[in-house]
């Protein structure tokens, strides 16, 4: 006859585990079995545990607590090679990423076909207002503010400094747009923060109705996702390396700002000297991935 299925433990009867933590082990059979709701995040479901009666359980024999004292000394040793083994995995990992990430800036460095790009919007949400290339051994190639009529937010002012009346005379996006791209034309751009960027310069162009590829057929690349990796930390949540800000980065790499902060000639120079730093530095193989990695892959599991 098969076991009974109950909805709780009646008295007189144990999970195997409870007779365990009293020094017992079950005697028999399963006398009953217990269905249960485990409540844990994606584990969730009905669990089915065997119930054994209390009056059966014996003290386990010599034998067993030998042999279960070396299933345990066995199992820590599996559990310490086995995370040895997933962190000389990470590392791999982090190494080929990190020397990819080398090779890259190094890459950039000495192409002549790799400028640097930079601009000012009126917000967060707004339109350009003023956009700078130089190469990235320091050559401006094109600076120039942007006349929109998109008012300047206050914070977006504070923080560069352009306001309404210097832009009254300066030219307009559909009228740089033609120079923008023969700049870029054939060349990477490469931006720190391209995602920013690149919204804000398509939303100037479709604000004045042109036609897509402002930046021409450039390739384009981010510098500030690349130098997250060299910047080494990495967050388990996003799956990805935590960007860092030009300033910070800078003060990392010992760079110091070219020109005027938060003005797009002036963050240009910057990074392209950024870029400049990295390629030239002597990196070390790293010898410890960023801890979040190894907590990425122990929660999947």
């Amino acid at each position: 006859m098969s076991a009974p299925v109950v909805d709780h433990v009646p008295e007189g009867l144990a999970t195997k585990t409870t007779l365990l933590k009293q020094g017992l082990r079950p005697g028999g059979e399963p006398a009953a079995t217990w269905r249960w709701y485990k409540h844990r995040g994606g584990d969730s479901g009905w669990q089915n545990t065997p119930l054994f009666r209390i009056d059966e359980a014996v003290p386990p024999t010599p034998e067993e607590l030998d042999q279960e004292r070396a299933a345990r000394r066995e199992g820590a040793r599996a559990r310490r090679q086995a995370k040895r083994d997933l962190e000389a995995a990470v590392l791999t990992r982090y190494q080929g990423h990190h020397a990819e990430t080398v090779a890259l800036f190094r890459q950039w460095a000495r192409s002549p076909d790799a400028v640097v790009l930079d601009t000012e919007t009126t917000g967060l949400e707004g339109h350009i207002i003023e956009i700078a290339v130089c190469t990235v051994a320091g050559e401006v190639l094109l600076n120039t503010l942007v006349r929109n009529a998109v008012p300047i937010e206050e914070g977006a002012q504070r923080v560069h400094g352009i306001t309404e009346e210097m832009l009254r005379t300066a030219p307009t996006f559909p009228f740089l747009a033609p120079h923008i791209r023969d700049v870029v034309r054939g060349k990477t751009a490469l931006i720190y923060n391209a995602d920013f960027d690149f919204r804000r310069l398509r939303a100037t162009r479709r604000a004045h109705g042109l036609e897509k590829g402002v930046l021409g057929r450039s390739a384009t690349a981010c510098v500030m996702e690349a130098y997250a990796v060299l910047h080494g930390d990495y967050d388990p949540e996003s799956g990805d390396y935590t960007w860092v800000s030009l300033a910070r980065a800078c003060g990392a790499m010992g760079v110091t700002p070219q020109g005027q902060a938060h003005r797009a000639a002036g963050d240009a120079l910057t990074t392209a000297a950024l870029i400049r730093a990295v390629a030239g530095r002597d990196w070390p193989v790293p010898q410890v991935a960023p801890p979040g990695m190894l907590a990425e892959i122990l929660e999947r599991r």
